[in-house]
């Protein structure tokens, strides 16, 4: 049932012809009606040749005059539909066809009819209307060139772009990413694209396409490993971009990369040479203080010795063997501390020397006589004569001479000034242990700050805190491990332990 504005409106049609004078102004760009059984007739209204730039008053209602303004392949496009039209009701005479404005210009015009018949069904009159869209037409065309534009751009060499649905399946890729990781495109539409990605960078994958939903039209940056056809992995720039539709729905992931893997290596090989200079600058600090630390402990040994000379002048002669040692031990302090500067890793290219371990100990022991007899302390070396062990020797008598001469700080009270240096076995492995029976320290609350450069647990003994500091350092270089025990009142225990394979 017709509304009944519908029917007033279709009164007003037939009545009164102003309405319709209304509807052909400002809805149509111009009316035509064509007379098919006297085509050289055809009716065409004034709007139609003012759109085109032309005086009405001076144009014919003829077909050739807009034939000679029409685009020639436009027009026998035309001429075929008229015909499809009028033989076929069902088939429409609805195109898009080009003029040649009076200025010269293209004028775009969508033109519609619909045949008029006779009582046998027969077209015998054609009526149209013309809807110019020159503007629609214009942009379309600028879209057109700028899609062709972007096409060429995400096409070069240099450009990945990619398009997956919601599920991250393949819907697009342009050549530049086919070529350079080695797909077809018929071969991946529709496939996952994580399978171009290494897994160890899925979870950041799945990270930023769920920021591509939650915060879609906008790019969402990220660094992703790819391997290429030449089988190598080669980090790429990504942006993420989440396209929605009319409602506001992600329908599309548009992904836009770049290969970064020259910039990525560069970058950490900058870092690596930042770290390695700062590695450098640190070791050359912890150097001055193992110098002093070290020199300044023979020293002490000597100036103790001259005491003893000084003290006991008849019996000088007992200690200058003594003081030779002490002088040879220096220059071969002043010798060893020089190899510090180099990396930690000399260990592994460092010529490796066979010690006799006893015979060692023994010599070290030698370089602390002067604090043993001002001690009056005594040092019990249990060790088999055939141990032997393949190391770096500065590096062992540097870790054991301080463990000796802080049991000799630390390790003695009224009762007991004895020292036991225990050399064994455990599960093939060589252990050096190093016990006193003195004051020992809470090991529980100083665990960790025991080998930290410049800890001193016992504030009234001399000392800057470098001793287990460089202990620990040395005893890494030779690839061993220290195990320590102690408690309140209890002594102490040094254990150096090599590990199976670095002895």
């Amino acid at each position: 049932m017709k509304h009944y504005l519908e029917r007033e409106l279709e009164t007003l049609l037939t009545k009164d012809f102003e309405i319709f004078k209304f509807i052909q102004n400002h809805s149509l760009d111009g009316l035509w009606y064509w007379d098919l059984q006297k085509p050289e007739e055809e009716y065409m209204d004034r709007r139609f040749w003012e759109v085109l730039g032309h005086n009405p008053e001076e144009k014919k209602h003829t077909p050739q005059e807009w034939h000679d303004l029409i685009d020639p392949e436009d027009l026998e496009i035309a001429k075929k539909n008229v015909a499809k039209h009028c033989e076929d009701p069902s088939h429409p005479y609805d195109q898009i066809v080009r003029y040649t404005h009076k200025s010269g210009k293209d004028v775009w015009i969508r033109c519609r009819g619909v045949a008029i018949r006779d009582e046998n069904g027969k077209a015998i009159r054609l009526l149209g209307c013309h809807n110019e869209i020159t503007a629609l037409k214009e942009s379309e065309m600028h879209s057109t060139e700028l899609l062709k534009s972007y096409r060429a751009l995400v096409d070069t060499q240099s450009l990945f772009y990619i398009k997956t649905d919601v599920l991250g399946n393949y819907t697009y890729a342009n050549d530049c990413f086919l070529n350079r990781f080695g797909f077809k495109l018929e071969e991946i539409l529709g496939t996952s694209s994580l399978s171009s990605i290494i897994p160890e960078d899925h979870p950041k994958t799945f990270k930023v396409v769920r920021k591509c939903f939650e915060e879609p039209n906008v790019p969402h940056p990220v660094i992703l490993r790819k391997p290429y056809k030449d089988g190598l992995v080669r980090s790429n720039h990504w942006e993420f971009y989440g396209t929605t539709d009319a409602a506001g729905k992600v329908t599309e992931v548009i992904c836009v990369g770049v290969e970064i893997t020259e910039l990525v290596d560069r970058t950490r090989e900058m870092q690596r040479l930042l770290d390695l200079e700062a590695d450098k600058n640190q070791r050359l600090q912890q150097h001055s203080y193992i110098t002093s630390h070290n020199i300044r402990s023979s020293v002490s040994n000597m100036l103790g010795l001259f005491e003893m000379i000084e003290a006991d002048p008849e019996g000088a002669s007992s200690y200058i063997d003594m003081l030779k040692s002490s002088v040879q031990a220096l220059d071969g302090t002043i010798n060893n501390l020089s190899k510090l500067l180099n990396d930690e890793k000399q260990a592994e290219y460092a010529k490796l020397e066979e010690i006799n371990v006893k015979q060692c100990l023994q010599r070290i022991i030698r370089l602390e006589t002067a604090q043993i007899i001002h001690l009056s302390a005594s040092i019990n070396l249990n060790c088999d004569e055939s141990i032997t062990i393949k190391t770096l020797p500065a590096f062992f008598d540097s870790v054991f001479h301080n463990l000796i001469s802080n049991a000799l700080k630390y390790g003695m009270n009224d009762k007991d000034n004895a020292i036991d240096i225990n050399v064994s076995f455990v599960d093939e492995n060589l252990n050096i242990e190093v016990k006193d029976y003195g004051q020992g320290f809470d090991l529980p609350n100083n665990a960790e700050l025991l080998f930290r450069l410049g800890t001193r647990l016992d504030r009234e003994k001399i000392g800057q805190g470098l001793g287990l500091f460089i202990t620990k350092h040395h005893a890494k270089i030779i690839g061993a491990s220290i195990e320590v025990t102690s408690a309140i009142g209890k002594g102490a225990s040094f254990k150096v332990v090599w590990n199976e394979g670095n002895q």
